[in-house]
């Protein structure tokens, strides 16, 4: 099982290279707030799906609140790693 710590700090990574930026991303901070916007968001979901071997489902890619912010992304992808 992967440290929700370590997790956060993968997603974060991500966020930051899809992005191209540098700036410090807070887990609770408004992802959309960042820019990520729906086109973003699903180079977002694939990115994790392959580095975490999960698969997000359609529900997934249109509830906002799984990309609210870090923290509620990485509940999520805790829940399916735990699945």
């Amino acid at each position: 099982m992967i440290e929700r710590a370590s997790l956060q700090a993968a997603i974060i990574q991500e966020i930051q290279r899809l992005l191209d930026m540098e700036d410090e991303i807070d887990i609770e901070e408004e992802l959309e707030s960042l820019g990520l916007d729906s086109n973003l968001s699903i180079k977002l979901f694939v990115r994790l799906e392959e580095r975490f071997s999960i698969q997000f489902s359609d529900e997934d890619l249109v509830d906002e609140t799984i990309l609210a912010n870090v923290e509620a992304l990485s509940e999520c992808i805790i829940r399916k790693i735990a699945a």
